[in-house]
């Protein structure tokens, strides 16, 4: 077998592996911890269905992103390079749910240029989420195979790339209330 096969090779069984890990989209959990979203809105989610109340585990309800991260050019930059390197396979080069892997996948990685559900996410929460992936309950009941990247990436890795797939959304500064209505209590 010749180098360039093996490498071939390589290749296609890292994207079976990716393809194994993902964040469902059709039921998307929501943060409900201090009710981070208001009441007008949190009854609009429950027409059609499709809407999970999740609570942060207590070891991350403390998560929140450092001042001044959001809108950090060297957090960005570094967020999009492990973004690239890690997330892009299924979730795409917009962020949208359509990465290669994808395509295999069931159910499908979350679309985080869907405002609406980045605007529900707390910090704590998309810490969490990133962090466990698809291991913990409710989502591996669900057939999420996201990964939980926090043996993969430190603590600040993981707020990189969550302040970078933030961008996905169209948000261009915080993660905070007057950026997302969502999230006034």
């Amino acid at each position: 077998m010749s180098r360039d096969e093996i490498i071939l090779i390589d290749f296609i069984l890292f994207f079976y592996v990716v393809s194994l890990f993902t964040f469902p989209i059709a039921d998307r959990p929501v943060l409900r911890n201090g009710n981070h979203h208001g009441e007008k809105r949190h009854e609009d989610m429950h027409k059609g269905g499709g809407h999970v109340h999740v609570e942060v585990p207590p070891e991350y309800a403390d998560k929140y992103a450092p001042e001044g991260i959001w809108t950090d050019p060297e957090v960005l930059t570094k967020g999009k390079e492990i973004y690239d390197k890690y997330c892009l396979v299924c979730h795409g080069a917009e962020g949208k749910g359509d990465g290669t892997a994808a395509q295999s996948l069931d159910p499908k990685p979350s679309d985080m240029t869907d405002r609406s559900m980045v605007d529900e996410m707390a910090d704590n929460f998309w810490f969490w989420r990133v962090s466990e992936g698809g291991a913990v309950e409710p989502y591996k009941s669900m057939g999420s195979t996201m990964p939980a990247w926090k043996d993969k990436l430190n603590e600040d890795e993981i707020w990189a790339v969550i302040v970078y797939q933030h961008t996905f959304s169209g948000h261009k500064g915080p993660h905070i209330a007057e950026e997302h209505p969502e999230l006034r209590n």
